[in-house]
């Protein structure tokens, strides 16, 4: 469903979720704070080799620290249900396929 920005645009127009496009400095920014503050400072280099950030001409993929199994995560039916009972607030969606990212200040519509 959300494989690209335009898709993930109409979905925020949809809902009427109110977003501001981020620049490509402000979300590499996001990704390197996201790092610091989920991942574990002695896993950072582990992150960073299983290409969780561009690297060698590949696409860098945060969710890689999840699936390489760096850190651990919830999945399937448990994670949508913690998502869905979440109190939602401010986040960033990213974009991997097209390198854009959005600032959402209200989250509780999705």
């Amino acid at each position: 469903m959300w494989n690209n920005a335009d898709t993930i645009v109409a979905f925020l127009h949809q809902r009427d979720i109110a977003y501001v496009e981020l620049t490509a400095q402000e979300a590499e920014a996001y990704k390197h704070e996201w790092l610091n503050r989920f991942v574990p400072k002695d896993k950072h280099q582990e992150a960073i080799d299983s290409y969780c950030f561009d690297k060698d001409g590949c696409c860098g993929y945060l969710w890689h620290i999840f699936s390489y199994g760096i850190i651990s995560c919830l999945a399937n039916d448990e994670a949508k249900k913690f998502f869905d009972e979440m109190n939602k607030q401010e986040s960033v969606l990213l974009v991997n396929i097209d390198d854009a990212a959005y600032g959402i200040k209200d989250t509780s519509k999705l």
